[in-house]
């Protein structure tokens, strides 16, 4: 992990931990005191405690009697219903947002993911599907960019904004995503 040059926010607390998470820096398994992780980032305690919530929301980190936190294990049966759960959200978000949002040139596909989501004024599903998208699939995009995935995700964003039906693209999409966790985590969903 890196040390936050300032007082960090939570949101790059949680960035930071979850990629170190994401990426085996911080094991399955292991144990970590709020202490060692914000004086390993340089921050106070009360940010990484906040952090510490939100990663347990997200199922990444078990909490434990005295400020501990337990990293869990990310099986891939965990992995596959992140993205079914994105993938469900997409489709009832492209029915609310339909004709609602302008693709922009957007390269990166969290962002378009983020765009689709900004285009809802629903609290609750922007919430959830933010929680969704920030965690692994946020670090799966990053990690293993794939410009025909991102295009495919751009061409849904587009074809909704035609009035036309992305809902089959949203399972050709799907196909793509388990596709490349196949090929890069070997994950058989």
């Amino acid at each position: 992990m890196q040390r936050v040059d300032t007082e960090g926010t939570r949101d790059i607390i949680v960035s930071q931990l979850r990629d170190a998470i994401f990426s085996g820096d911080i094991a399955e398994g292991i144990e970590i005191t709020q202490d060692e992780a914000a004086s390993s980032l340089g921050v106070s305690r009360m940010p990484v405690r906040e952090a510490f919530l939100l990663l347990e929301q997200e199922g990444l980190i078990a909490r434990l009697p005295n400020r501990h936190i337990r990293v869990n294990h990310i099986s891939p049966d965990m992995i596959v219903s992140i993205f079914d759960a994105l993938i469900a959200l997409d489709k009832i978000l492209l029915h609310l947002v339909l004709n609602k949002i302008c693709v922009s040139d957007e390269k990166d596909e969290t962002a378009l993911h983020l765009l689709l989501v900004n285009s809802v004024e629903n609290p609750i599903l922007g919430s959830l599907y933010k929680g969704l998208v920030n965690g692994f699939p946020a670090y799966f995009f990053n990690r293993y960019p794939d410009e025909e995935r991102t295009n495919e995700f751009r061409c849904i964003l587009d074809i909704s904004n035609a009035g036309k039906d992305a809902m089959a693209r949203l399972d050709v999409y799907k196909d793509m995503i388990r596709k490349s966790l196949e090929e890069n985590y070997a994950i058989k969903p």
